[in-house]
Order: C-alpha cells, then structure tokens, then sequence
C-alpha cells in the first residue's frame, strides 16, 4: 500500500485522547509522514460514546460483523451517557488547547458529550482528520525481519514494521486487508476495553442478573430497578456506580434500586462517609470489608467477613485487563504479556512505562492508572516520543532501561506482591515506601528528561503549574480520604485556575 518515500513514517495505533495528543505533536516533526488507524468512524475513542454493548439485545447480532469484538473478544465502548469526569477539567485539557476557548460554558466535571467536543475541537484545531483511517482496525504488527519470505512480500516498501489492517466492520477477520510499512509504532488503543471479572466460587448457581460496569449504562435499566445490587470492587468504577445510584444531581434517574451492596478490600473511608450516611442508615447502602467468599444458590452472596446477603444483579466493578491482539508473542517477542497473570493488567519489559526495551522503536502512550495526572502525563510522553524521533533525545542503553525495569518490578513484587498495580501511579497510600508509587514521579522524571530539548521551556512557570496542581490535589484528597464523592463536586476549582497556564506550550 505504500509508495517509497525517504520520510520517516509512525503508525499510531486509535484516535481516542491518547492518539490525538501524540498525532499533534508527532505532525511537527520534518520528513515525518504519521499514520492513525481508528476502529471507530471519529475521534474520541472511548469518549465517542456507543450505547451498544454486551448487555444490549442486539448484541449477539451485532457481533457477527463486529471486528473488534473478534479480534479483541470485547466492544469497544465503556462509557454510558450520564457519566460525569471526577476530575476538575484542567487536568484533562491538553497544553495548546484550553477547554475555555471551546466552550466558556463547559461544567467543571465534563460531561461525556462535553470532553468529546473538546476532542473534536482538538483534532480540528491542529488539522488531525487527514492522518487518521477511520473504521480500520489494526490486525497485526509485525516485525520485518522475523516475516517468511511471503508474508515479506507484501510489503511495498519494506521497513522494520509491517502492519496489517481490516476494515471494523465485516463478517470475517480478513475483510479488505491492507498492509503498510513503518519505522514506528505508537500504541495509544488505551486500556478500557477488556474488563476484568474476578472468579467468584459457584457463581454458576446465581440466578440474577451479572454484567461489568462496562456494560451499565443507565441505572434505569430493569435489572436495578427495586433491585438488591452487589456491586463487587472500591475503586472508581465503584464510587461512580455510588454517584448514578444516589447522587440527587442524577436527574435521569426515575426509579430507586431498593439496596446497593458494596464488597471490596478498600471500603472503610465510604462506610465513615458523611455522604453515604443517611443511606446506610435507611437501610439503602451496606458495604463488606473483603471479598465474596461464594454464591449460594440461587441468590445468596456469602462475604469474607462472615455475613450474608440476598442479592438480584451483579455488577463487577472491577476495573480492566490490557488487550494486544495485534503483537505477535512467539515470533517477536516485542512484549511479553499474559491476560490470565497479574489480572491481564501487567506487560514488559518497558522503560518509564513507555518504551519497548526489546524494541525501542515501539512505544506505549498512556499505559497509566489511577493518577490525577492522567492525561498530563501522557502529552509529556507524546512529547517525549517526538523528541526521540527528531534526535534531540536519546534513548537510554538497553542495559540501563533493563536494570530501571527490573529495579522497579523487584520493588513493586517486594512492597505489593503482584504486578496487577504496576501500571498505577499512586500507591503511595497503601504501600508508603515505595519509591515508584507517588503519582508525581512520573511527571518529575519526564520533566527533567524533555528539559534538554523543549525549546524555550519556562521552568519557573512550570514550578508554579506543578505547585498550583498539588494545591488543587490536596483539596481534591480532603474528600476523596473520607469517601465523600458527593460533596466533593460542590467545590469550585475553576476559580483557582491561572490564566496563565492556558493555552501554552512553554513550559513542561
């Protein structure tokens, strides 16, 4: 597909936030040519809200022409239409783009319709649409030098990578398959896809109904509506499932579920909450510190800590696992990554969680969890990216990256125990010594690394942004360490925010 050029060329790999970002910067780079490949027919990725989904009764239909669901085993989305950001939005706009200038009347905490037109606002503003193939799904990444000699011979203009693409939608995985050659691959295809259900003993003799939060979409549904629901995990699919269920904002919310049942290992700050109080004092909320030991049959959730409860739904919480179809493990050994180790969550070996130590070539933007620092950090890695391929940074020895990689397993084996967490950013609450877990380390370490080469760098302006963020961070923490979600969006960030922060690219 491709015709000989002396260009430079990168593919990245989805069009949601991650995608957008690095495109923008990497169009900057000299005999560069860049090359998106999206799934979906526009930008935003997860953002670019579907209603299908597994619990929809078109489904089973609709998985016969749905290539993603074949080749990832999942759909694509994970949003539904009441979400609402639990970040103050200045954590999510990107460095020369500023929500205000999109919309000056734009909620502090976005809604999903909200950030979606930010993104559209984005890929306008920087010209993105002409790069990005639409409806295309990345089969394979290969690498040349390991291909036979016919599968070598599709290569039109043979490079390092060789890249197979179908088209999103069709009845078999070999629909219009196109193949083209890189120097370099972006992986930015994020990591809510695959949700990650725990085994529970004899959840087989259940009865009710069980879905992921990947698949709620409005708490109106039949299966919550004066339903017993247990809703198994504490993180923040669980405390937004909290939000949709009893926050008094949620104005499409018609009907009551009659009880929410929370189970998790982290559950002690909502059970104190303020917030949740009156609902657990009416008999509405209950939570279990632990896990769910088993089902009895039919409907009958038996908990860690010795109690029971009747239950009718089912909802997992429980976060997501990471999903590569398009590597080959045998053959090139880019990644080493099993969905059944460390919950699906955990591949290696990478250097600051960004680079393929085997194939420096193959980088991973926005790998991050549980971090306020979510879509900050992975602009700087963006930036990072484009430095690296113009040459005005270096990639470290694959002996150094090797020893950064293990040091940091061998202390995240030693503090956690699994590497399931790897991937999140602030671990500094649960494990204290540990000192890969601060969610600023990341930014610190790739602030310091882009300094050499991001022109006309204001650090002391950036001193100030960093300083301004912790300050917001900590008012965010005085809520969220109690477990009052509720109380917690009543706060106006927005008139904390500097102008001078806005719409700038001059400092990292």
């Amino acid at each position: 597909m491709n015709t000989s050029t002396n260009k430079k060329r990168v593919c990245i790999i989805g069009a949601g936030p991650r995608g957008l970002v690095t495109a923008r910067h990497l169009s900057n780079v000299q005999d560069l040519e860049v090359v998106v490949f999206e799934s979906k027919d526009d930008v935003g990725g997860i953002w670019y809200y579907k209603e299908m989904n597994a619990a929809d009764s078109r489904f089973e239909e609709h998985k016969k022409t749905d290539n993603y669901f074949k080749l990832h085993n999942c759909f694509s989305g994970s949003m539904y239409e009441t979400l609402t950001t639990n970040l103050p939005y200045f954590y999510m706009e990107y460095k020369d783009l500023a929500m205000m200038d999109v919309d000056e009347n734009f909620p502090q905490f976005l809604k999903v319709s909200d950030y979606k037109k930010y993104l559209d606002a984005y890929a306008a503003k920087f010209d993105l649409k002409k790069m990005i193939k639409f409806q295309t799904l990345v089969k394979s990444v290969r690498l040349y030098k390991n291909l036979t000699e016919e599968e070598k011979s599709k290569a039109q203009d043979p490079r390092k990578f060789l890249v197979t693409t179908i088209d999103s939608e069709g009845h078999s995985l070999t629909v219009n398959e196109k193949h083209y050659d890189f120097d370099y691959i972006v992986v930015t295809s994020g990591q809510y896809s695959l949700p990650y259900i725990p085994e529970i003993p004899n959840i087989e003799n259940f009865k009710g109904n069980i879905l992921h939060c990947k698949d709620f979409r409005t708490p109106n549904s039949e299966i919550f509506k004066k339903k017993k629901i247990l809703v198994v995990g504490g993180g923040f699919s669980a405390q937004d499932m909290l939000l949709q269920f009893f926050s008094k904002d949620n104005h499409q919310r018609e009907e009551d579920c009659e009880k929410l049942i929370v189970c998790s290992t982290r559950v002690a700050h909502i059970k104190e909450a303020e917030d949740f109080a009156p609902f657990i004092a009416n008999g509405k909320l209950s939570f279990h510190q632990g896990r769910v030991a088993k089902i009895k049959e039919p409907n009958i959730a038996c908990f860690s800590d010795g109690t029971e409860e009747e239950i009718d739904t089912i909802l997992y919480a429980t976060g997501y696992s990471f999903k590569f179809p398009f590597f080959d493990y045998e053959k090139d050994k880019i990644i080493t990554h099993d969905e059944k180790e460390h919950r699906g969550a955990f591949f290696g070996p990478v250097y600051k969680k960004l680079i393929a130590i085997r194939e420096p070539e193959v980088f991973f933007v926005g790998y991050l969890e549980m971090t306020l620092l979510v879509h900050i950090v992975p602009e700087l890695q963006a930036l990072v990216v484009k430095y690296l391929i113009e040459g005005k940074l270096k990639v470290p020895s694959k002996e150094e990256m090797e020893k950064s990689f293990n040091e940091e397993v061998e202390e995240h084996m030693r503090h956690v125990g699994d590497l399931a967490h790897f991937y999140k950013t602030n671990l500094t609450g649960p494990f204290p010594n540990m000192k890969n877990s601060d969610e600023m380390n990341e930014w610190i370490f790739l602030r310091d690394w882009l300094k050499e080469a991001h022109e006309n760098n204001d650090e002391e302006k950036g001193k100030k942004f960093e300083e301004f963020l912790l300050e917001v961070r900590r008012e965010i923490f005085r809520y969220w360490g109690k477990g009052n979600f509720l109380r917690f969006k009543k706060e106006n960030y927005l008139a904390w925010y500097p102008k001078e922060f806005r719409n700038t690219l001059d400092f990292v």
